[in-house]
């Protein structure tokens, strides 16, 4: 009696191994591209909270948060403006609840302004390399601060406040 039975060849496996894990590779490639530049909306979304809330500082003080004689300071890490719960609360006026933080844990949100108040800019990283879009600058800028965190060498995203131009991109 003969037995007819069909299976598949070592090779056949193989073949099929590969095409799975070049199809995962794939999507696994899309999600991550995926996950970065939401983090880079947020971080978008969350500099454009701050400065309405900056904005709002100015039209009820006329000017910007500053730290008095400080050319370049930090509205997060100021005591004069953010309480313990991280809310910009100035005289009893609540600007914004809570102050966002960057989805990076090892990446800072920076703001910097001069020793008046008369001007500010707010600075983040950016993790997209591709992206091309207003404010961004894949080189970091000129005149911005060192860095915005740990892993983070130049922040490459900014918006500042109406009244000065745009900072010059490092060649």
């Amino acid at each position: 009696m003969k037995s007819n039975t069909h299976a598949f060849t070592l090779i056949e496996l193989l073949i099929a191994m590969i095409i799975i894990s070049a199809l995962s590779l794939l999507l696994i490639g899309n999600f991550m591209s995926s996950l970065t530049k939401g983090r880079d909306s947020k971080r978008k979304g969350d500099l454009n909270q701050l400065r309405q809330a900056v904005e709002m500082f100015y039209e009820d003080r006329r000017s910007y948060p500053f730290e008095k004689g400080t050319a370049q300071n930090n509205l997060m890490d100021s005591s004069d403006y953010i309480n313990s719960n991280m809310s910009f609360i100035v005289s009893g006026k609540t600007y914004i609840n809570r102050l966002p933080q960057d989805p990076n844990s090892s990446f800072k949100y920076v703001y910097m302004t001069d020793a008046v108040g008369s001007y500010f800019r707010l600075f983040s990283c950016i993790e997209n390399s591709n992206d091309t879009s207003e404010g961004v600058s894949q080189t970091g800028f000129t005149d911005g601060p060192a860095s915005c965190g740990s892993g983070c060498s130049k922040c490459k995203y900014t918006i500042s406040s109406p009244n000065i131009t745009p900072l010059p991109t490092v060649p």
